[in-house]
């Protein structure tokens, strides 16, 4: 039976599931039933709401959009996913969200996308872009930024060969408490 024909009968199913409750509305008077619900629904203009919410869902123009779980990944994993994601558009997608992350100043999706340019991975290998990342990150604090930093500095990649400047960044990162700035 269809939840609009249970409805219809006077039974009405909260959910699908099983351990879910049963309200037993009498369309006659209102009254409902387990007690654990009001006794008295007034009118029956919440009742035929009741009836279009159960067999329909709410309205679309009543329901928040919220973001979807892939939609709350931590940077570093956005860059996994475009390094290595399941289709083209998937790393789009997570390129794109990890664009958008390091443009609003997120340090960790800046380190990321650092590191990406720095592969070559999901774009085009960059060296200068991914020192340019990386300094944005190390500027605000990132530690491991800071280390990569120092290791372009030692290899001469993106920044000019500096070994004082990478033992500088090297510094920063092991006295934040980076084991590989040590």
């Amino acid at each position: 039976m269809k939840p609009y024909e249970e409805a219809l009968t006077g039974i009405v199913f909260i959910s699908q599931q099983p351990a879910q409750r049963v309200i037993i509305v009498n369309t006659v008077s209102g009254n409902m039933a387990p007690s654990a619900w009001p006794r008295q629904f007034t009118g029956h203009y919440v009742f035929v709401l009741l009836i279009v919410y159960i067999a329909f869902g709410l309205p679309k123009f009543l329901v928040a959009k919220t973001p979807d779980a892939a939609n709350k990944l931590p940077p570093d994993q956005l860059a996994t996913q475009a390094e290595s994601g399941k289709n083209s558009s998937a790393k789009q997608d997570a390129l794109r969200r990890l664009e958008k992350m390091a443009h609003s100043g997120n340090p960790t999706a800046e380190c990321s996308l650092g590191a990406l340019y720095a592969r070559g991975r999901a774009v085009p290998q960059d060296y200068v872009k991914a020192a340019n990342w990386f300094r944005k990150a190390a500027d605000q604090g990132d530690a491991k930024a800071e280390c990569i930093l120092g290791f372009a500095y030692g290899l001469g990649h993106g920044v000019p060969y500096d070994l004082v400047k990478a033992t500088k960044w090297w510094r920063k990162a092991a006295a934040r408490g980076y084991a590989e700035g040590e």
